[in-house]
């Protein structure tokens, strides 16, 4: 049922535009979806967990401190899940930005879900650590990666475009968060943002999301198919292999 709705609203959408517009729209507004695994969201949590959290895990390196302890948590959850980056960049490149990306968003709102169960300090720093690979890390990359897949020449406005997404996740998510939080309590709120993440993004994604233009007979930016025979233009850049020996790419992972 999914493969024929796809290709339909493919057909439909493509004889208005360029379909490289659509795939930046659902990328744009799947960048809001990265809200549960920013730092603007949970930062609104710590007091909270800390609150109410067990911290037997770290009781004995960390005293009574449970500000700090969480802090901790939150500090090497991120670090751990940047240095698991490369391996969501192989899986992109072996099935594709689109598939990753719907895999990442169904992923986050069960972390999301699991979050809302959390006990102790050990459980809150997988948790953290998960809304961070998925959230903050895989779901910004796959996005990037497919924009980039799209367009060429118009790249850097495209990016800009959809980097517009995470403004109004931060405009959006906390006051949202905070008014869940005193009506239904921090750990139902959780509920919601994966409720929420899954019904309203994921649908944008596995209706809309295409890896390439050349799948669909298209070529980046919409440019006309150059015809048979014809000297096709030699891409530059860099393979996973390089990138990861590039100081660059650790400078903008870590950004």
């Amino acid at each position: 049922v999914l493969n024929p709705l796809r290709s339909l609203i493919f057909r439909v959408l493509s004889r208005r535009m360029f379909y490289g517009w659509v795939i930046l729209a659902a990328t744009s507004f799947a960048m809001i979806g990265t809200g549960p695994g920013q730092s603007h969201l949970i930062g609104l949590y710590f007091e909270s967990i800390s609150a109410e959290m067990t911290f037997s895990f770290a009781a004995d390196w960390m005293g009574d401190n449970r500000q700090i302890a969480i802090a901790i948590a939150y500090g090497s959850a991120t670090f751990l899940a940047a240095f698991l980056l490369p391996q969501i960049g192989k899986l992109i490149d072996r099935y594709g930005p689109a598939i990753v990306l719907s895999v990442v968003i169904a992923g986050l709102s069960v972390t999301a879900l699991v979050f809302s169960l959390v006990r102790d300090w050990l459980a809150v720093a997988i948790g953290f650590g998960f809304l961070r690979f998925l959230g903050q890390g895989s779901l910004m990359l796959a996005s990037v990666n497919m924009v980039s897949q799209w367009f060429d020449r118009r790249r850097g406005f495209a990016l800009g475009i959809m980097s517009l997404g995470f403004p109004l996740s931060m405009a959006i998510h906390p006051p949202l968060c905070q008014w869940l939080m005193d009506l239904v309590g921090w750990r139902s709120s959780w509920i919601w943002l994966g409720v929420s993440t899954v019904v309203l993004f994921l649908p944008a994604v596995l209706l809309l999301a295409h890896s390439k233009p050349e799948v669909l007979g298209l070529r980046p930016d919409g440019v006309a198919q150059k015809a048979t025979g014809e000297q096709q233009a030699e891409v530059w850049g860099l393979n996973r292999a390089e990138a990861l020996r590039s100081p660059t790419f650790y400078i903008i992972t870590a950004g």
